[in-house]
């Protein structure tokens, strides 16, 4: 909805006229996997918005940027 209130980091992606949402990827876990995730994910990405996420850990970011998208395969499973 138009007035809805933004509380979450992902409610100003879902705002921004400019932000084209293409993937979201849930992974269901007892374990907090989100900086395990967000590391591997960053070794693979073109860019990150600093601080998006992640203001409550020590990772730059918990949103990355792909300029062309090659896919996510065994993301967060142990190697």
């Amino acid at each position: 909805p138009e007035n809805k209130k933004v509380f979450w980091h992902f409610d100003y992606l879902l705002i921004n006229k400019k932000c084209v949402i293409t993937r979201i990827y849930l992974i269901p876990s007892l374990n907090r996997l989100e900086c395990i995730i967000a590391k591997e994910v960053s070794e693979i990405s073109d860019n990150f918005i600093k601080d998006f996420g992640s203001t409550d850990c020590k990772c730059p970011s918990h949103l990355y940027y792909f300029q062309k998208f090659r896919g996510l395969t065994n993301v967060g499973e142990p190697a």
